[in-house]
């Protein structure tokens, strides 16, 4: 009986280091497998931390890379005397300015978010628009260098004053989605595909032919209106800004421009590892197989000019399976009561107006 309890004590011990091995085992293989997850999905949306931040990634009571936010209980808000002003603008209260934000005018934006028709305002200003309509459009090559659809594309998209005129935008997107980047794209694709169609006015003489001038981004937010170049040059800035890999995918024969959001190679277009995002109208994601204003249906393979890395659209988007079906209902010649339904709810949840 003496040597059974002893046996049985040892027992419950041993079963005891059993059972805190077993724990420690499982906690070490999670562990693990989170770290796993995050190392394998480079450039996704991943969250590994648990520090509060704000839309754009800073922390709770600091200052943004982008001067002069602050970072306020998850909402972005300018601060200039906390986290100063980028160099060559002048601080004016809590707001930083350049002496070409005069003469600010009220602007609203609709956009569709989860089915949701929704509007951002925002202020523009004259005095930016009137900057960069009398910037150059032409870029001065030696004999030997040979020119580059990308040079003319960064020229425009790269202006400072221009990008701090309409970072306010990008904050704002930021702010109605701090929690969900992918949102935040939805929200900037949106906005823009619901700029109205239009191209530009202004004109130059050209061996007896009137040239049309491409805008430049904050332009087309300034008239409210732009051409598939003008919209994707803008769409890109700000995708670039809330931190994507951005690129542009330009159709020679179709004369026609769209956007590449990075995504996932198997869902990105031609295995590009860019996702094909229409801008001159309402549209979802990686759908490329409507007829686009301007340009009709897209036959001919696209040119890619890269803009910018940066994160990526993550695997499982719901876009991707919701871009397939409207894909195989704009092939039917007829549809039944239950095709009709399903239409009808892709139709409201992205406030597309298509017709078949």
């Amino acid at each position: 009986m003496k040597e059974g309890g002893f046996a049985r004590k040892d027992f419950d011990k041993r079963f005891s280091y059993g059972i805190f091995f077993l724990v420690l085992l499982a906690m070490l293989v999670l562990f693990f497998g989170i770290f796993f997850y995050a190392g394998s999905h480079t450039g996704e949306v991943v969250l590994t931390g648990s520090e509060k931040s704000c839309g754009d990634g800073t922390f709770y009571d600091s200052c943004s890379l982008n001067k002069p936010y602050f970072c306020n209980q998850g909402m972005l808000e300018e601060r200039a005397s906390v986290c100063g002003c980028p160099e060559g603008m002048g601080k004016k209260g809590e707001f930083c300015s350049y002496k070409e934000f005069t003469d600010a005018v009220p602007a609203e934006f609709p956009y569709f978010l989860n089915g949701e028709r929704k509007e951002l305002q925002m202020w523009l200003y004259d005095g930016v628009e009137e900057y960069v309509s009398q910037l150059p459009r032409a870029i001065r090559y030696s004999n030997d260098e040979v020119p580059l659809r990308a040079d003319f594309k960064l020229r425009k998209i790269n202006d400072e004053i221009q990008r701090q005129a309409i970072l306010p935008l990008v904050i704002k997107i930021e702010n109605l989605a701090p929690n969900s980047k992918v949102d935040q794209a939805r929200i900037a694709i949106s906005l823009v595909q619901n700029i109205d169609y239009g191209e530009p006015e202004d004109y130059i003489e050209f061996e007896d032919k009137k040239v049309s001038l491409s805008n430049f981004p904050y332009q087309t937010l300034y008239s409210n209106k732009g051409s598939c170049e003008g919209k994707s040059e803008l769409l890109v800035l700000l995708l670039r800004e809330i931190g994507y890999g951005t690129a542009l995918f330009y159709y020679p024969v179709e004369n026609h421009e769209a956007v590449g959001i990075k995504c996932p190679k198997e869902n990105s277009l031609l295995n590009s590892g860019y996702c094909f995002v229409e801008s001159t109208s309402p549209s979802i994601i990686t759908d490329n197989g409507g007829e686009y204003l301007g340009a009709g249906k897209l036959v001919f393979s696209p040119e890619l000019v890269l803009i910018s890395d940066g994160i990526s659209l993550p695997r499982g988007l719901i876009e991707y399976t919701d871009a397939k079906n409207l894909n195989k209902l704009r092939s039917k010649s007829k549809l039944n009561i239950f095709m009709q339904g399903r239409l009808l709810r892709l139709l409201e949840k992205y406030g597309l107006d298509y017709s078949f």
